[in-house]
């Protein structure tokens, strides 16, 4: 059955085209010998998010004879994780470096375009497809079948439109780059501004213009009381009903700032089938506490976030947290921001432990030290950080608008 997308360009008419797979690519096989020394191998990221490079030592290689060449503007997916849409389009970047057995590599056939291509297999249809065709279990056992994978089938269109297709949405996502780097240049600036802050290269005046008095700085046992965390896993949580949230290390890390309001809709319930009883009322967030996560794939670890604006919200520190309450006053937001800071994120580097999964205990974050000056000083610090983190908001407003055009462009100038 022939098909024609919703939004389409007034000078084509004809219907689109089901073809297979097989019509539209052949496999790209080029061998070698797997290298005696050090080499770079193209790995693919899920959810069609792209490919990216990984520096290989003679002591990590793989086990095997035999490695293959990767050229430019060919698709490639990783049969292993294909049914989580590892699939992608190799860039010119990815010239000459060698992938193995697992990350098959397509040329386009001639009448089709690659970069029309990098926008078809964004398609949640797609993802779908190549889940059918990765039978077997969960995870690792789910294998893609090469030859089912070519019989998959989409609807495509003449070269002609394919070029004004993938054209116009190519300028889409340079219109998306300029504003990632909008946002990357303010939070460079923003991080820029906090090393000064905290460095104390840049210092407020009192309003009668005389110096703020010397910067304090405690021990952390000084400053913070432990609270009690939980160890609730992802399947304890849900994001459409309860009593008591619950903060997750991994949003910490990946979802949140530098501070965080309890009735954001981004953090879960605890589900109501579990009892919370055996949590004390000391162990409930409140105003200005600080929840650190103690774990990490990365040197990420121990991001923090200060709560604000609690209000009546029932909220506790979750799975590999370490919840702190000051012992003294602060301003708004400035434990947030100073414990982010570089600065402070120096004490910590040392004292953080593993190689896969890096972690930082409760004892180990006891030996570092808290910096701070007087309170006004304090606030006028808060007011400076805040101001960059406005503006950062609007041009990310501006950048998921832009994304949700995408979005909107691919649901429909696609069959």
């Amino acid at each position: 059955m022939n098909r024609v997308p919703k939004l389409r360009f007034t000078e084509f008419r004809e219907d689109w085209k089901k073809v297979s797979l097989n019509e539209i690519v052949k496999e790209n096989i080029e061998s070698i010998p797997m290298p005696e020394n050090d080499y770079i191998r193209i790995g693919i990221y899920c959810h069609a998010k792209g490919t990216f490079q990984e520096y290989v030592t003679k002591e990590k290689a793989l086990n095997v004879d035999t490695m293959y060449v990767v050229h430019k503007n060919n698709l490639i997916v990783n049969i292993t994780f294909a049914w989580e849409h590892a699939i992608a389009i190799t860039k010119d970047i990815d010239e000459g470096k060698i992938v193995s057995h697992r990350f098959p590599t397509y040329d386009f056939r001639t009448g089709h375009l690659y970069k029309f291509y990098k926008y078809l297999i964004l398609d949640k249809k797609f993802k779908y497809k190549l889940g059918l065709a990765s039978p077997g279990g969960a995870g690792r056992n789910r294998v893609l079948n090469k030859c089912e994978f070519l019989k998959i089938q989409v609807y495509t269109t003449s070269k002609k439109e394919q070029e004004k297709i993938a054209d116009f949405l190519s300028k889409v996502d340079e219109r998306i780059t300029v504003q990632e780097n909008i946002i990357s240049d303010l939070e460079n600036q923003k991080k820029g501004l906090m090393q000064k802050l905290f460095n104390q290269e840049i210092r407020f005046k009192a309003a009668d213009g005389s110096d703020y008095p010397k910067w304090n700085n405690d021990s952390f046992p000084d400053i913070f009381t432990m609270l009690q965390n939980n160890t609730f896993s992802r399947d304890c949580l849900n994001y459409e009903y309860g009593t008591v949230k619950n903060i997750h290390y991994g949003d910490i890390l990946i979802k949140f700032g530098a501070s965080l309001q309890p009735d954001d809709n981004r953090i879960p319930y605890v589900n109501s089938n579990i009892d919370v009883q055996r949590f004390s009322k000391e162990s409930y967030l409140k105003e200005g506490d600080i929840v650190f996560a103690d774990t990490a794939e990365d040197f990420t670890v121990g991001k923090s976030i200060e709560i604000c604006n609690i209000d009546n919200v029932k909220l506790l520190s979750g799975l590999h947290t370490i919840p702190c309450r000051p012992k003294k006053e602060f301003a708004s937001k400035y434990l947030g921001y100073y414990t982010n800071s570089e600065r402070y994120h120096k004490q910590l580097l040392p004292l953080i432990q593993g190689i896969k999964v890096s972690s930082i205990s409760r004892t180990s974050i006891c030996n570092t030290f808290i910096e701070y000056p007087c309170l006004e000083e304090q606030k006028k610090i808060v007011n400076c950080i805040s101001a960059f983190d406005k503006k950062i908001e609007i041009e990310r407003k501006i950048l998921e608008d832009w994304q949700q055009i995408k979005k909107g462009l691919l649901q429909q100038m696609f069959v």
